[in-house]
């Protein structure tokens, strides 16, 4: 069955995002996170302010800004949220998903096997999983 056609009927099903326990549940919180993320990077709004809540308890908002930006010891992140990460970049969590991720524990570690190691990423394996665990996965 066609990916995009999979996507648009968990979500007319679900009334929009659903509350996470919905078939396809996963794809959803993959999608429309990555959607909101390069929504915002095209448009140039500041994601700092993003919070897991903004949207669905299910859809970590603000993760994949996480993951590349820069930690500033003089601006803590947000409560809650553990940020040790950075380096990731659009193109390499882009590359990430694809039609095999249909959830954010797929999502979390296929980016870590495929890129961990990458020059500029900095992460420890527990800082990531942190930072995973901040979002609830």
């Amino acid at each position: 069955m066609d990916i995009i056609y999979v996507l648009t009927l968990t979500e007319f099903n679900a009334e929009g995002l659903g509350d996470g326990t919905e078939h396809g549940a996963g794809y959803v919180a993959v999608a429309e996170s990555w959607a909101d993320h390069i929504g915002h990077e095209f448009h140039g709004i500041d994601e700092e302010w993003l919070f897991q809540e903004n949207g669905s308890p299910h859809v970590p908002e603000g993760l994949h800004f996480d993951l590349f930006d820069v930690v500033d010891p003089e601006h803590p992140e947000r409560p809650g949220v553990n940020d040790n990460v950075s380096g990731f970049t659009n193109s390499m969590m882009f590359t990430t998903l694809n039609s095999q991720v249909t959830s954010i524990p797929q999502y979390r570690q296929q980016l870590w096997n495929n890129f961990h190691s990458t020059p500029g990423v900095i992460a420890t394996q527990n800082d990531y999983n942190l930072l995973f665990s901040s979002y609830g996965y």
